[in-house]
């Protein structure tokens, strides 16, 4: 084991870091520029939430992107992706870092889509339930996906593969991709209408939003009552209405 200090968060505050020596190989390997684009494909499959977390503490946008794109995993799980683990022991799930959250979504919608994957499409759910909002970003770039912009971004990506099913490029075999991704909801009157939209289609989806929690702020009855109805209740965690 290597020690290695580290300064995040405010002012001087330091905290006292564990990585593995197989830990900081994985952040020189995706440290180096060009990285997924040409050697992705000879990646063991058990290495890449490795990479994963690696990418993440650099906020390596493109790299977590293309590991999304191919993840051959069944389960990408934030919370187990970012927490403790033997090869680093500093847990980051309070980055709700725009970089890195934004990379991620785009690699799933480029997931569904990609029709040359390194490995099989295996998987099965995305948890994106563990990224905790805080005051303060100890990100680097110091830029939040909150949950507000987390709800709209991943309706957005929902809305978004599905018109581009529809285009002339369309490959038969996304029909066979079914993964559900485990939310907190967000809604206000600015997303309401994109969310409904989005829940309505998640037949169609290869991308079913599940929601976990929901937190509604500011909705009329109607539109309340409606929407709830939407995120299938009776799997619902925590209501919240503001």
């Amino acid at each position: 084991l290597f020690r290695s200090r580290e300064l995040h968060g405010v002012g001087s505050a330091k905290s006292l870091t564990m990585k593995t020596l197989k830990f900081l190989s994985a952040e020189a390997t995706v440290s180096n520029v060009g990285f997924a684009a040409k050697y992705l494909m000879g990646v063991a499959q058990n290495l890449y939430p490795l990479l994963f977390k690696a990418s993440y503490l650099l906020e390596q946008g493109d790299t977590i992107h293309a590991l999304v794109q191919n993840w051959p995993l069944e389960n990408l799980d934030l919370g187990q992706l970012l927490g403790r683990t033997e090869d680093n022991q500093e847990g980051i799930r309070s980055w709700a870092c725009q970089v890195c959250l934004e990379a991620c979504l785009t690699g799933v919608k480029a997931y569904v889509l990609n029709s040359s994957a390194t490995y099989a499409k295996r998987l099965k759910v995305i948890d994106l339930t563990a990224i905790k909002d805080v005051e303060i970003q100890p990100c680097k770039c110091k830029k939040t996906l909150g949950k507000w912009k987390r709800t709209e971004r991943v309706a957005q990506l929902c809305y978004d593969l599905l018109v581009e099913m529809q285009g002339e490029r369309f490959n038969p075999a996304i029909l066979d991709v079914s993964v559900d991704v485990l939310a907190d909801l967000f809604v206000t009157e600015r997303n309401y209408d994109l969310v409904v939209q989005t829940l309505l289609m998640r037949p169609h989806c290869p991308l079913k939003i599940r929601c976990v929690t929901f937190r509604a702020d500011s909705l009329a009855l109607r539109k309340l009552f409606y929407i709830i109805k939407l995120t299938e209740p009776a799997s619902l965690k925590k209501l919240e209405i503001v």
